[in-house]
């Protein structure tokens, strides 16, 4: 740790600014990934209809199953355990790029998983197709559809891009746990919000540079408190693609950030992502809920691109 505060600060000019990277230097480099197990690619079409995959997400709680759509809203599901690739009934309509996916898992062990998909991009003319769950039913309670959801409020009047958003399934039943949505657009986070019970806090990037880890307490948002900490320390010369918080569980949290540098260096490469590994815990030594929980920061990596790009992690 102090090697890489030595090094950063030996980075900084005479302004005050950080403009390079110079911490990233002493990060261990992680430079290759295992073999895939599995390359899936949406089907080529014509040069004017381009396909892209526009959700990938892990459908329950294994963690051996993901669902994968194309912009055309084709859906397979590729289960790991079994190696083996199901063909999925379509979305009723495509739900853009980068599409927001909860899956909510099931209430009782008898009972299948749930996954909403909504469109974060929304036009009042559109809205009514933004919002889709992937449920059991019909002539076999085995069979998935997908069912149109009533969308948000906010979208049926003005266009909205929608920015965070998470759920409040600890407190309400499955079944309605995205309602409140009408309220999220005041959320302090970028992306995905995740709920800690052990902390009785929502955990999140801040939608502001340095997009540092923040929490709050999301049912009493008026009068709850923004609690901040820094994870990683982003000079200005790192310009972000796309920032993830993934919570592995008991406050425990991997922050995957992948940055463009605006500035040349044989040694740096353009485009990289830093993995942070870290853990929330509550105070030590009181039992006051409103103390702040602590911060245990483990080993950052720093991954360089080259030829392969991440572009979701999860």
């Amino acid at each position: 740790m102090a090697k890489t505060q030595d090094a950063t600060k030996s980075y900084i000019d005479h302004d005050g600014k950080r403009p390079h990277p110079g911490a990233l230097h002493f990060m261990d480099r992680f430079r290759n990934f295992p073999c895939p197990l599995l390359n899936l690619q949406p089907t080529p079409m014509h040069h004017r209809n381009e396909r892209s995959l526009d959700c990938v997400t892990l459908l329950g709680d294994d963690e051996t199953k993901i669902l994968i759509a194309d912009n055309y809203g084709h859906t397979v599901l590729f289960d790991a355990a079994s190696y083996s690739v199901v063909h999925f009934p379509k979305l009723n309509c495509s739900k853009g790029y980068d599409a927001m996916a909860v899956s909510i898992n099931r209430a009782a062990p008898q009972e299948p998983d749930c996954l909403y998909v909504l469109n974060l991009r929304t036009h009042p003319t559109t809205s009514n197709h933004c919002f889709e769950v992937l449920s059991y039913g019909g002539f076999c309670e085995r069979i998935p559809i997908w069912r149109f959801l009533p969308p948000p409020p906010f979208t049926t009047t003005t266009q909205t891009t929608i920015t965070s958003y998470t759920t409040l399934s600890t407190f309400l039943p499955s079944s309605v746990a995205l309602t409140p949505l009408t309220r999220l657009w005041s959320m302090p986070f970028l992306g995905k919000a995740e709920y800690v019970p052990e902390l009785k806090l929502w955990f999140g990037l801040s939608c502001h540079h340095p997009h540092s880890l923040c929490a709050c307490d999301l049912t009493n948002i008026a009068q709850g408190q923004l609690h901040t900490w820094l994870d990683l320390d982003i000079p200005e010369s790192w310009s972000p693609i796309q920032l993830d918080l993934i919570s592995l569980g008991s406050g425990r949290f991997c922050v995957a950030k992948m940055f463009s540098s605006m500035m040349q260096d044989d040694e740096i490469d353009m485009e990289f992502a830093v993995l942070t590994g870290l853990q929330m815990v509550p105070p030590r030594g009181t039992k006051d809920d409103q103390q702040v929980p602590w911060m245990v920061k483990h080993k950052s990596i720093y991954y360089p691109f080259g030829y392969y790009n991440i572009k979701r992690v999860f």
